[in-house]
């Protein structure tokens, strides 16, 4: 009975020891999980990015974009006309635009035929101006960061009534075939737009001039050609 026991004792003895002796299995190693911290990294990241997108620009006083357009500052034009000053530019935000006459604040009602300001360009435009129209045009560009101005001088220089004025030499004779056609130029200066009318002299009773001393004459209407 002893000897079983005793037996028994060295089996589990010597299997402990085989137990003990053997290494352990080599797992296969594994990428690390991303910890929370990892995480809170990746949110810090994306929140920069975030932020950068949603950077407003840089605040930018008012400036002009085309100073060299601008030189000009005497207009003088004559009555009627139409007259446009520009004062391009730009800012950072958007600058407003306004404009004075002689210093003070200038609005449509304030001319006869108002004005136009066209904030695309820049501008401001008056159609046929008069001599009331004459004085210093400014410009105020400006938003919170600053103000700019330039100013203009408009002379509108009245129209002086004269006699038409005819070029030397014109209309000139000529010599044509029997039934062929015959053109006759005329060119005229003149102050407002002039009338022209052709007049053709001809006999009556067999005399050129009337009782009044005056020649006859026919006066000629436009020809239209008809389709042929």
């Amino acid at each position: 009975m002893w000897s079983w026991k005793c037996l028994l004792f060295w089996a589990v003895l010597v299997t402990a020891t085989l137990c003990t002796a053997r290494p352990a299995p080599t797992l296969p190693e594994q990428d690390a999980l991303p910890s929370s911290e990892d995480d809170d990294d990746d949110d810090d990241s994306s929140s920069e990015e975030k932020e950068t997108d949603n950077t407003k620009p840089n605040p930018v006083a008012p400036y002009w974009t085309s100073p060299e357009k601008m030189e000009k500052k005497l207009h003088a034009v004559p009555a009627a006309k139409t007259v446009k000053f520009k004062c391009p530019s730009s800012g950072t935000p958007n600058p407003t635009l306004r404009w004075l006459k002689n210093g003070k604040e200038f609005k449509p009602d304030h001319r006869i035929g108002g004005y136009k300001v066209r904030y695309a360009t820049w501008s401001i435009i008056m159609d046929s101006v008069v001599p009331s129209d004459k004085g210093n045009y400014t410009c105020i560009v400006e938003n919170e960061y600053g103000s700019i101005n330039h100013t203009y001088q408009l002379d509108v220089v009245e129209r002086s009534p004269h006699r038409p004025i005819l070029q030397a030499g014109l209309p000139a004779n000529k010599t044509v075939a029997l039934g062929s056609n015959v053109e006759f130029m005329c060119k005229v200066y003149s102050d407002p737009q002039p009338h022209i009318q052709w007049l053709k002299h001809i006999e009556v009773n067999g005399s050129k001039i009337g009782p009044d001393n005056l020649p006859y004459v026919q006066i000629l209407k436009p020809w239209k050609r008809g389709p042929r």
